[in-house]
């Protein structure tokens, strides 16, 4: 059985446990397969920089939440929302809670669609350059508005988040990645932005060397069964992967019912870590994940995100600590 966490074992969210409390330092783990010097050296800058940088700012978590809110209200101050609501008389926290209310997507549509067809600063002054798009099985579908800073904060989010895992799986970036994403591109509004998956610009985001990394996983085929049969001809094709990354568990189990495998342990011997949900309906699942993993590998929290935000970063896998 693959080394993980019961499914009942809580996630500790928003706390800053010992280890958070003294400086992050690079891993003293043998990496056992061979790493890209530059990945390395990029993985050492994230972990002694920003992660160290990103924990600070949690220890200061009113101060710096406030600061960011300021921010976005004075860039933001001339959209018509930000004229509605006052935001160049807002310098507080409990001063935005008072003037805005609690919007729903829907209190948001028209807002959200004229900006999107027709470039007024509804929203945001600047002006987004894609839209990620649910698929409208429930209710009518929902753009949500992605402009470049959102795509460099989820770049360095990202970043954040493989620092943490590396932490943990030090061997995790020494072979090849199955990212099961969606398609980047899946078509174009009447103004001519695209739409797709956050996933998929993510990842056609990543510089050459990272995404080099990567195993194709087919994302454009619209097919669910054929995608999957992509997928798993591709993946068993690769046998040096050491990481799989994908949102639910569910996934990689369906990977292995098209492959017809109870197991990839003898498949991919040298899997360090998989990083999925682990935890709520999620964390049903993990015992017949585990036990397909080889005994070594690691399961990794992913964290709460979705096409809006990222709400968490796992930056202690061992502990499941999340901030």
């Amino acid at each position: 059985m693959g080394k993980g966490f019961p499914p009942a074992f809580p996630l500790n969210s928003f706390m800053l446990n010992e280890r958070c409390n003294r400086h992050v330092v690079f891993p003293r783990a043998e990496v056992k397969g061979m790493m890209n010097p530059f990945i390395k050296h990029q993985l050492r800058r994230t972990v002694q920089g920003g992660l160290q940088q990103f924990i600070d700012h949690c220890r200061l978590g009113e101060e710096t939440q406030q600061h960011l809110l300021l921010q976005i209200l004075n860039t933001n101050v001339s959209t018509t929302f930000g004229r509605k609501y006052n935001f160049d008389r807002v310098a507080t926290v409990a001063e935005y809670q008072r003037e805005v209310p609690i919007h729903t997507y829907e209190d948001l549509r028209s807002s959200i669609e004229r900006q999107a067809y027709t470039g007024s600063p509804e929203l945001t002054i600047e002006p987004p350059t894609f839209y990620t798009q649910t698929s409208g099985t429930t209710a009518k579908p929902k753009l949500i508005p992605v402009t470049q800073s959102s795509v460099q904060r989820y770049q360095r989010d990202q970043n954040l988040a493989a620092a943490g895992q590396f932490l943990s799986a030090p061997d995790l970036f020494t072979g090849k990645i199955l990212a099961i994403t969606g398609a980047a591109v899946e078509g174009q509004l009447s103004s001519g932005i695209p739409y797709g998956s956050m996933s998929g610009l993510l990842y056609k985001s990543l510089p050459w060397i990272l995404r080099r990394r990567y195993v194709n996983s087919a994302s454009n085929i619209e097919d669910y069964q054929a995608r999957y049969r992509r997928i798993a001809h591709i993946a068993k094709a690769e046998p040096n992967i050491t990481a799989i990354a994908t949102a639910n568990p569910s996934t990689i189990l369906k990977l292995l019912q098209v492959m017809e495998r109870n197991t990839v342990a003898d498949l991919w011997p040298k899997l360090a870590a998989v990083v999925t949900w682990t935890s709520g309906s999620c964390g049903a699942l993990l015992p017949r994940l585990q036990a397909a993993l080889p005994s070594t590998t690691r399961l990794i929290e992913l964290g709460y995100l979705s096409s809006e935000f990222r709400g968490s970063l796992t930056i202690d896998a061992e502990n499941r600590s999340l901030l």
